[in-house]
């Protein structure tokens, strides 16, 4: 098991999500759902921490594993509570607000001690105003970019 798996809480996850969300802005409540999957995986997360940029690090991570994606994708279902559990604690603590903006639940970043995790924040502004559905487009893109 490696060091992440056991840190894998609310704890590290709204530490997490607060970051993702000072990079995005105001987040759509679904969009929160590919996050953990993202920067849980060792992949992913190891391209981030060596300075890669989030388009490259998705690349490398399907040239290096074909199922990266569909592992993502398992992993959207299977850290739901996870990520539910850490936007509450969030909102418990304020460090996150959720309003009602252009007719879907978004949330919002208040300033707060939480240190700054510059992987999750680059997440947020690579995915800012993107929806769910965009993000999962571009997930899939690229396998399909790679397959030809």
């Amino acid at each position: 098991m490696k060091l992440v798996d056991k840190m894998k809480d609310e704890n590290l996850g709204l530490a997490i999500l607060y970051n993702f969300t000072k990079g995005y802005g105001h987040v759509p409540m679904n969009v929160y759902d590919v996050v953990l999957p993202l920067l849980y995986h060792d992949g992913f997360r190891n391209h981030l921490f060596e300075g890669v940029e989030v388009e490259e690090a998705l690349t490398k991570c399907v040239q290096e594993d074909a199922s990266f994606i569909q592992t993502i994708l398992d992993a959207i279902e299977e850290d739901k509570e996870m990520t539910s559990r850490a936007l509450g604690i969030c909102l418990l603590n304020k460090y996150l607000s959720f309003e009602f903006e252009d007719n879907e639940m978004k949330g919002i970043y208040h300033e707060s001690s939480i240190l700054d995790i510059n992987e999750a924040i680059n997440l947020g502004k690579f995915f800012s105003g993107k929806s769910y559905e965009d993000i999962l487009n571009i997930l899939k893109k690229r396998v399909l970019a790679l397959s030809f």
